[in-house]
């Protein structure tokens, strides 16, 4: 693992959101990882906002993200107030071994969240009629779980083609976390009367189990997360952490993160996807390389 060297901040902030600011930006690296602080401020009372983080490794002539690495006040569902923190764990995000340059810069965007935080619980139980179901290209057998309106497979795909791989290229990996896939493969890999959820339909899950902030912990299964960060499972929902590819083929974050494609892209690079990580309750919404192997959970067509 390199360490991450970083000689200059230059920090430029936007924001994309009603009446709302950031101000007072600061960031600081402590050990391999870097720390922003800023205030969110404006904005109508009860609104949240989806903050991301960008970097810059050019003095912001480009910039890459938003990153996914990142706890604290980031991602859906982040209130005003002051003195917010985000942290950004630089080795940990897919594809980036260092931060090197002269011309470090960052960028905060906060975007108002438009969507409903509901109060509902899911009880996990079978899809009805179908508690199971067979893959007939391969035999395999997934469970199902329905979830407010909502039919899932319960566990990740595993089926072997296009571009696939079983984490570290060991089967019982497979076995256990379903295999990875890039993005485009993953459009396809579902089963008949089966689909690749769109960022919508990922958002309709996490408000109907109360919101980004909390649906996190009632997703993650109840063993298998590092220092045992395991959830509640209460959806049946039962997410793994398989970690993830990179697109250079390098396997990192087993235990650690759950990462699902939606089948929305964002640009002829970048598409939406979920996050799940063992420290926190969040469901992380971010954009990420399509060329990376991330699972894949499949929906039952309408």
């Amino acid at each position: 693992m390199q360490r991450v060297f970083l000689f200059l901040m230059i920090l430029t902030i936007s924001g994309v959101a009603e009446a709302q600011s950031i101000t007072n930006v600061r960031a600081r690296q402590e050990d391999k990882k870097i720390i922003v602080t800023y205030d969110l401020t404006g904005g109508d009372q009860g609104s949240r906002y989806t903050v991301n983080l960008f970097v810059s490794e050019d003095g912001g002539y480009s910039w890459e993200g938003p990153m996914t690495a990142v706890t604290g006040d980031a991602g859906t569902g982040v209130n005003p107030g002051t003195y917010k923190q985000l942290t950004w764990d630089v080795l940990n995000e897919p594809g980036r071994e260092q931060l090197t340059g002269s011309k470090i810069a960052f960028k905060i965007q906060a975007i108002l969240y438009l969507g409903q935080y509901g109060t509902g619980t899911a009880s996990g139980t079978p899809c009805p009629g179908m508690p199971t179901i067979t893959d007939p290209r391969d035999g395999q057998v997934y469970p199902t779980v329905k979830i407010g309106s909502q039919c899932w497979l319960q566990k990740n795909m595993n089926y072997k083609t296009g571009s696939s791989w079983c984490y570290d290229d060991n089967s019982t990996n497979c076995d256990t976390y379903g295999r990875l896939y890039d993005w485009e493969t993953a459009l396809n890999v579902c089963p008949k009367g089966w689909h690749l959820p769109s960022d919508e339909e990922w958002t309709v899950l996490t408000d109907y189990l109360g919101g980004k902030n909390v649906a996190g912990d009632k997703m993650k299964s109840t063993s298998g997360w590092k220092n045992n960060g395991n959830g509640t499972n209460t959806s049946g929902f039962t997410a793994l952490p398989g970690g993830y590819r990179n697109y250079s083929g390098y396997f990192s974050n087993l235990t650690c993160n759950a990462y699902f494609w939606s089948s929305t892209e964002y640009s002829t690079t970048y598409a939406w996807c979920r996050y799940l990580n063992y420290n926190i309750e969040d469901v992380g919404r971010y954009l990420n390389y399509e060329i990376n192997g991330f699972s894949c959970r499949c929906l039952k067509d309408n």
